[in-house]
């Protein structure tokens, strides 16, 4: 298991860059619909780039990129480009999920070299963004997990599972679930929050939505 951290810093070997349409690159003011897409990050260099999540107030952005011998997460301000923080892990799930503030990040990763074999376990952790600590393992995971989402005021993390269940993870109490959830007869696909305490839909591959 290998994991590295950086501080705040320019990732070397990329451009990258803030583009405004008629307006401070920083500003978080509402845009007209005919103003089109603000360019946050070009980043070049970084490999195949699998999935992408956002704050709830769009200040930091999170990218999770692979190049075939490990997985990168970088969690970007979208006002100036800087990476905030660079983490290098092995796995091989293509998702991650950012905390509703953009300060915490959580992240399924290998335990052991053969942690990707039949029945092997992976590990749920949360990375605290600013420090690059990383807090104590939420859990063990014994089968794949296949989605994650974080609750609305950031305490709890769900993971949706390969066998359609659904396991919910309190960052105040880590290690053991405190629930679970048999949602589907198939692998969950995505998990969304809702502003609800507790309110979670998830989709799978059974054709159903919960």
């Amino acid at each position: 298991m290998r994991t590295t951290w950086s501080s705040v810093i320019r990732i070397l070997g990329m451009c990258a860059l803030v583009v405004a349409h008629g307006s401070d690159a920083g500003s978080r003011e509402a845009r007209s619909s005919s103003a089109g897409p603000r360019l946050v990050v070009q980043a070049r260099g970084i490999g195949t780039v699998w999935s992408v999540v956002a704050s709830r107030d769009g200040s930091r952005v999170a990218s999770l990129e692979a190049d075939g011998t490990s997985q990168r997460v970088h969690v970007w301000d979208a006002a100036t480009g800087l990476a905030l923080r660079s983490v290098v892990f092995d796995s091989r799930l293509p998702f991650l999920a950012l905390s509703p503030d953009g300060r915490q990040l959580a992240i399924v990763r290998k335990t052991s070299d053969d942690a990707f074999a039949t029945g092997a376990p992976r590990e749920l952790v949360v990375v605290d963004v600013d420090t690059g600590v990383v807090r104590p393992r939420l859990g063990l995971l014994r089968t794949k997990a296949t989605a994650l989402a974080f609750s609305p005021d950031g305490e709890m993390v769900y993971v949706g599972q390969d066998l359609g269940t659904i396991l919910a993870f309190s960052l105040r109490s880590p290690g053991k679930h405190r629930w679970r959830a048999p949602a589907h007869d198939a692998e969950v696909t995505d998990l969304v929050c809702c502003e609800e305490p507790g309110c979670i839909f998830s989709s799978s591959l059974d054709g159903t939505i919960a």
